[in-house]
């Protein structure tokens, strides 16, 4: 697929649907993909990208689209920018131990309990912390753990590697070590 028949539609209406924006998109040209953003929870992050079967029909989407109200809100519509260099910032392969890991993918319904029984198998786990949203409460679906060393870490790397939890593999890495004392802010 051509990049430049996909374009950026952003300040769209949390409750649009796929079938919304076909109806609302489709007299441009032929849609041959669409993807509304989605968080964890799978609620609408407010912004879509739809892929035409030509360059034109996505200018055409532009040029009579963008700034347009469509459900109440002025949508803003462009094409999609290419992402940032990921290569040069992006790390391959874990980074080198700490005594700290991030583990990541953990399903949002997670008890308390089975995080306990989790990290309960690992040894020389000094802290547990869970981020949760400050508004809601609800887990953001990844923790950071703490180890009395870099060997226990590592073991610990080890095991949460290869584990699912709730049917999803755990993403796991080395995280940078928290700070402490003076200026050090608490998450």
């Amino acid at each position: 697929m051509e990049k430049a028949a996909t374009i950026f539609i952003s300040n769209i209406t949390f409750e649009a649907t796929d079938v919304h924006l076909t109806e609302a998109f489709g007299k441009y040209g032929n849609i041959v993909a669409l993807n509304i953003a989605r968080d964890g929870r799978g609620l609408s992050r407010g912004f879509a990208f739809i892929t035409f079967e030509d360059k034109e029909s996505a200018d055409r989407a532009i040029g009579e689209a963008n700034n347009s109200f469509w459900h109440g809100r002025r949508i803003l519509v462009a094409h999609r920018k290419e992402p940032l260099d990921k290569d040069k910032t992006k790390q391959t392969g874990p980074r080198d131990p700490t005594d700290s890991l991030y583990i990541g993918n953990i399903p949002y319904e997670t008890s308390d309990a089975d995080l306990n029984a989790l990290f309960r198998r690992l040894e020389g786990v000094k802290d547990v912390r869970v981020a949760v949203d400050r508004n809601t409460g609800w887990p953001r679906g990844f923790a950071h753990a703490d180890f009395e060393d870099i060997e226990s870490a590592t073991k610990g790397y080890e095991l949460l590697s290869e584990h699912t939890l709730g049917g999803r593999k755990l993403r796991v890495d080395y995280a940078a070590r928290r700070r402490t004392g003076p200026g050090a802010t608490s998450t």
